[in-house]
């Protein structure tokens, strides 16, 4: 964990706002993620991607305050989604556009 800018940043480059996170919390927070890369402020995540703020999620990409959804990497711009689940390259009930 290095703190670049006023990021903690892991050797994944996940990163966690220093002005709201101490360093054992990004540690905390950093080894609660799986396979996750160039996520912002996220915790205990799975092979996600360029997502922010998303809390219990699986194999999402750039969503943003999502929880505990799954699978959301055919779908765009995801925001503040709840348990949602891509089925058949669907989209998820809430989109930034």
């Amino acid at each position: 964990m290095e703190k670049i800018e006023d990021y903690w940043v892991d050797s994944n480059n996940n990163s966690w706002y220093a002005r709201y996170y101490t360093e054992e919390q990004a540690i905390s927070h950093s080894e609660s993620l799986t396979e996750c890369k160039y996520c912002i402020n996220c915790t205990d995540c799975i092979g996600c991607t360029d997502c922010v703020y998303c809390k219990d999620c699986n194999n999402c990409e750039d969503c943003i305050g999502c929880t505990n959804c799954k699978d959301c990497v055919n779908c765009t711009g995801c925001i503040y989604c709840t348990d949602c689940l891509t089925v058949n390259y669907t989209k998820c009930r809430h989109q930034r556009d």
